[in-house]
């Protein structure tokens, strides 16, 4: 078996909050693919980590076509928590 894929396309991910991390989303647990395309996170909130997204473990994430992942708020990592096995590409086309 492959990894998870996830594709959310045109979708905005707002006005959310965590009670610890990833106030818009959190990708943990088995390998996983996200991929936005023209999709907004904003205005998300976590009490202590990643206030947008929180990456924890061997994913990967690819944003496509200007989307806005910003104004998300947490006392560390405002917009992204990232860990070490977490690769983000920014208008990947491939």
């Amino acid at each position: 078996t492959g990894p998870a894929r996830v594709v959310l396309e045109n979708t905005v991910i707002e006005h959310n909050i965590a009670d610890r991390r990833g106030g818009g989303m959190v990708l943990s647990g088995p390998h996983v693919v996200l991929q936005l395309i023209n999709s907004l996170v904003q205005r998300n909130m976590a009490k202590k980590l990643g206030g947008g997204i929180s990456c924890e473990g061997d994913h990967r994430i690819r944003i496509e076509h200007s989307q806005q992942i910003d104004n998300n708020q947490a006392p560390l990592a405002d917009d992204y928590l990232l860990d070490q096995g977490c690769l983000v590409k920014i208008n990947s086309v491939d």
